[in-house]
């Protein structure tokens, strides 16, 4: 009963208040007790090549080493990464099992001639009766058509009723709240301790890692949870940035933590979502910063991956008229798909005046050292307000020592294919009014459709055919407000190189911020005061047409007519 488990693990925190650590023993206790989860009914996870369940109930666990698959606790079936992208047989291929088709493929043993076939994502327990499997964008979280097995573009989710909740559909709204609360209990303990203890390297290292155990299951955090989940990850990692023999390997814990927070976040669909997104990117920010501190120029980067965001951090020399380029980290399932990575060039230096591409700025006669930061958040974290992007919010930090604006080249890749207006489309998208002479003095209007744009066509005694073009559908450069989470598409910041169906190349200019000077990252080595930070993201905008508004004199006309 969840009452009287709340009721005696509330009792241990109640006991030992107070008592630091007797606290963080509690805490110990109570997360594995209330993360135990049964797995009676989970399926053989070896022959899905995933570990043994142990998060989720009756989930198997994560894709074993050299097995590619869904990220995360699922019963999906994991591949052989040598062998994911071809499968033995083929779509309709015969067989008599599905080990015969290979890779993603399976073998339809219930037609008389079993044949091949790719079967589509499955939800967990088919919902539990509890609710609605549907096919979900794995990063707008829209409703897509269908998602097959081995497809990283796409997800399956339970939409619960009412009274439902979790993976699966499996728990009561009575038994979430309790669950919730006694995680909530739990966390705010953590929150009293972090606040209190003093920090050296072992205590921080269990603050993450209690942090990551009690933010586990989403779906059991609530609002005031995962205010608490970012309130423990700031002040983990603030402490961690005072300690110098702290690795930032120590405070990956609280990475999945706020992945976990996100989660919840996106779930709950409240107002806040991108007000978390924003305090979600500010911890972040943090954890880069410990990284930096511990990168020296020319060491490989550090990349992370997180089902709401993902991460890299470089620190490098960049020689004469060189630019550094930092692509997002990608799984290997998505490899496997041959999916495109968002990247991030640090361009030559440019003239912020005048726009003219200079050569890159050699420091004192040396190479000049960057240190950069890319994040890649879901556009779902952002709510209702990511509905309107394109692609993924890309966010990059530049830290260098010239106070040089930093021109950086963005390849911003569109969540699914762009709904751009063609070419074709453009041409017929026009309006004709016809003129009769001196005295036709008539107006004449006509709303485009999509923008709602309306044309005006004044007669004004002239004999002829005025035509005028509504404006296109195209993607735009668009500026990130943190806080809110809006795209403002009119910065004069940023503008659209190329774009095609599939992805916007932007050119933008970070200039040197002194808010982003003052929180500037503990750097060591050298003195990289000069920091800018922007975000970018695609989205989709009217513009004017390339067709040029006209108007056919009716001597015109009659020339061509002869």
């Amino acid at each position: 009963d969840v009452t009287v488990l709340r009721a005696s693990l509330t009792s241990q925190l109640t006991s030992n208040a107070g008592s630091t650590e007797g606290t963080k023993n509690a805490i110990s206790v109570g997360s594995t007790v209330i993360n135990a989860v049964s797995c009676s009914s989970a399926p053989v996870c070896a022959n899905l090549n995933r570990a043994a369940c142990a998060k989720v109930q009756n989930t198997c666990g994560a894709c074993l080493t050299g097995f590619i698959g869904d990220s995360g606790d699922g019963n999906s079936l994991c591949v052989s990464a040598t062998s994911s992208g071809s499968a033995e047989k083929t779509i309709g291929s015969t067989c008599s099992a599905s080990d015969v088709c290979g890779g993603w493929l399976a073998c339809d043993t219930t037609l008389s001639a079993p044949v091949c076939y790719l079967p589509s994502k499955v939800c967990a327990d088919d919902c539990s009766g509890h609710g609605t499997c549907v096919a979900l964008n794995a990063n707008s979280r829209k409703q897509v058509a269908s998602c097959s097995a081995g497809d990283a573009t796409c997800v399956v989710s339970c939409v619960c009723d009412e009274s439902f909740s979790g993976p699966n559909c499996g728990t009561s709204s009575a038994e979430l709240l309790e669950k919730q609360a006694l995680r909530s209990q739990f966390l705010q303990s953590l929150s009293d301790v972090a606040s209190t203890e003093d920090a050296d390297s072992a205590s921080v290292t269990a603050l993450s890692n209690s942090l990551s155990s009690l933010a586990q299951n989403p779906y059991e955090l609530s609002t005031e949870s995962v205010t608490l989940v970012n309130q423990v990850a700031n002040s983990v990692l603030t402490s961690a940035a005072t300690l110098g023999d702290f690795s930032y390997e120590s405070a990956v814990g609280v990475l999945s933590a706020i992945d976990a927070a996100a989660a919840a976040t996106v779930r709950m669909n409240s107002s806040n979502t991108a007000s978390f997104a924003n305090e979600m990117m500010q911890t972040i920010a943090l954890f880069n910063n410990l990284v930096q501190s511990q990168l020296v120029a020319g060491q490989d980067g550090v990349q992370y991956i997180q089902d709401s965001f993902r991460l890299s951090s470089i620190r490098q020399l960049r020689g004469f008229n060189t630019s550094l380029k930092i692509l997002s980290p990608t799984s290997l399932l998505e490899q496997s798909n041959g999916g495109k990575a968002s990247t991030v060039t640090i361009d030559a230096d440019t003239s912020a005046s005048s726009g003219s591409r200079l050569l890159s700025v050699e420091v004192d006669g040396e190479e000049e050292e960057f240190a950069v930061d890319m994040v890649v958040t879901a556009a779902s974290s952002y709510g209702s307000a990511g509905d309107s992007f394109n692609s993924n919010p890309v966010q990059v930090t530049v830290s260098r020592t010239a106070s040089t604006p930093t021109r950086v080249t963005f390849v911003l890749v569109h969540n699914e294919a762009g709904n751009f207006t063609s070419r074709e489309e453009a041409a017929s998208l026009s309006f004709n009014s016809t003129c009769t002479g001196i005295e036709d003095r008539s107006l004449h209007f006509y709303e485009c459709p999509g923008s709602n744009e309306v044309l005006s066509h004044n007669c004004t005694g002239l004999s002829g055919v005025l035509t005028s073009y509504c404006p296109v559908r195209a993607p735009t450069c668009a500026i990130l407000e943190g806080t809110t989470g809006v795209a403002n598409t009119s910065s004069t910041d940023c503008e659209v190189l190329s774009f095609d169906l599939y992805s916007t190349t932007c050119s933008c200019l970070v200039q040197p911020s002194a808010e982003a000077t003052v929180h500037s990252r503990r750097l060591s080595m050298s003195d990289l005061q000069q920091t800018g930070l922007l975000d970018a993201v695609s989205v989709t905008v009217y513009l004017g047409s390339e067709f040029k508004n006209t108007f056919n004199s009716a001597d015109d006309l009659t020339s061509l007519a002869a």
